[in-house]
C-alpha cells in the first residue's frame, strides 16, 4: 500500500488563495490518481487519462486550515490584476450632447392657427336677423353722417352770419344725432339759440330801416336811438349764435348821429342868440348868430348823411356784412324695415 498527498493552490484575481489537498491510498502497482486529476484539470489531452468517474473509490478531503502552509515563491508572479481606473477619469471618447432645451432646430415654427374658427351653420332665421342687424347698423351710420353734415352746414352759415339758415341746419343735425343715439357730433349753439339769434337779426334790420328814415327826415336824435338799438340787437344775435361781431356798421351810424345831434344843438343855440339880438335891435349880432347857426346845421346834416343807414354817403364797415335767405334741406335716410314677420 502506498499513500500520495497533493496540494493545489488557487489564487483569485483579488489575491485570495484557496488550497486543496488531495490524498491517495492504494496498491503500489495502481495508476496514480493524482496524475489523473491533474490531467483532468489541465486537459493534457492524454487519451489514457482515467475518467473522473473512476475516482469514486478515492476520497478527496479539504485540508484543515491549520495544516496548510503557504508555498515558497522563488519569483514574482507573472500576473497581478491592477486596480481599475476610476470611472470619472475614464475618457469615454465622445462629446456629451447639448441639452435639448438649447437645441436649435434651424427653422422658426409658425404660430398655430387657433384664431380660425369654422363658420357656424346658419338658417333662414339667423340670416334674417343678421340682415336686420346690418341694416340697423347702416341706418345708424347714415344718421350719424347726416348729423355731421348738418352740423358742418350750420357752422358755415354761422360764419356767414346767416343765422336763420344755421338754425335750420342745426335742427336737422340735432334730429339726426337723436336718431343715431349719439350727441357727441353736436357743438356750438343749439337750434333754439340760433332761432333766437335770427329773430334778433330781424329786429336789428327793423331798427336800421327806422334809422335811415329818421336820418332822411333830419331827426337825428331818433336816428341815433335807432342805430343804438340796431347795434344792441346785432350784438345779441352774434352772441347767441356764437358768430363774429357784426355790430360795426350800426355802431358807426350811432356815432355819426351823435355828432349830428351835437351839431344840431349848437345850431339851435345860435338861432336863439340871433332871436335875442334881433329883439334888442342888434342887427349885426343877430345876423352873425344866424350864420353860426347855419354852419352848425350844415355840420349836423353832414354827420347825418354819414350815419344814414344805406345812404349814399354812409360809412361802410365790411365786418358787418352778413348773408341771409339761406336754407338747409336734410337728406332722407332709408328706414326700411328689413325684418319679416
Amino acid at each position: 500500500m502506498t499513500t500520495e498527498n497533493v496540494t493545489i493552490t488557487e489564487t483569485a484575481p483579488d489575491g485570495t488563495e484557496t488550497k486543496i489537498e488531495i490524498t491517495q491510498t492504494g496498491p503500489e502497482d495502481d495508476t496514480s490518481i493524482v496524475e489523473e486529476v491533474i490531467e483532468a484539470i489541465f486537459d493534457t489531452g492524454d487519451d489514457d487519462a482515467t475518467d473522473l468517474d473512476d475516482l469514486e473509490d478515492y476520497s478527496v478531503e479539504e485540508a484543515d486550515a491549520d495544516e496548510l502552509t503557504e508555498p515558497e515563491l522563488d519569483a514574482e508572479p507573472e500576473y497581478f490584476a491592477s486596480e481599475p481606473e476610476p470611472i470619472s477619469d475614464f475618457d469615454q471618447g465622445y462629446v456629451e450632447p447639448e441639452p435639448v432645451s438649447d437645441f436649435d432646430p434651424g427653422y422658426v415654427a409658425s404660430e398655430p392657427t387657433t384664431d380660425i374658427e369654422p363658420e357656424p351653420e346658419t338658417n333662414a332665421a339667423d340670416a334674417e336677423a343678421e340682415a336686420a342687424e346690418q341694416a340697423a347698423a347702416a341706418e345708424t351710420a347714415a344718421h350719424e353722417q347726416a348729423a355731421l353734415d348738418a352740423q358742418e352746414a350750420a357752422d358755415q352759415f354761422v360764419e356767414q352770419g346767416d343765422y336763420g339758415a344755421a338754425a335750420e341746419a342745426r335742427e336737422a343735425a340735432e334730429n339726426e344725432a337723436w336718431e343715431a343715439g349719439d350727441q357727441s357730433v353736436l357743438h356750438g349753439s343749439s337750434a333754439a339759440e340760433l332761432e333766437n339769434a335770427d329773430a334778433r337779426q330781424e329786429k336789428a334790420e327793423y331798427h336800421e330801416q327806422q334809422e335811415a328814415y329818421h336820418a332822411q327826415q333830419g331827426d337825428y336824435e331818433a336816428a341815433r336811438e335807432d342805430a343804438r338799438n340796431a347795434a344792441t340787437e346785432t350784438g345779441w344775435a352774434d352772441h347767441l349764435a356764437g358768430g363774429e361781431d357784426h355790430t360795426g356798421q350800426a355802431t358807426k351810424e350811432a356815432e355819426q348821429m351823435d355828432w349830428a345831434v351835437w351839431e344840431e344843438g349848437n345850431a339851435e343855440y345860435h338861432e336863439q342868440n340871433a332871436e335875442w339880438y334881433a329883439a334888442q335891435g342888434d342887427v349885426d349880432n343877430a345876423e352873425a348868430s344866424l350864420d353860426l347857426a347855419a354852419e352848425h346845421q350844415d355840420a349836423a346834416d353832414y354827420h347825418g348823411d354819414l350815419g344814414e343807414h344805406g345812404g349814399d354817403f354812409a360809412n361802410y364797415d365790411a365786418s358787418s356784412d352778413v348773408s341771409s335767405g339761406g336754407s338747409y334741406d336734410a337728406p332722407d335716410i332709408d328706414t326700411t324695415d328689413y325684418s319679416t314677420e
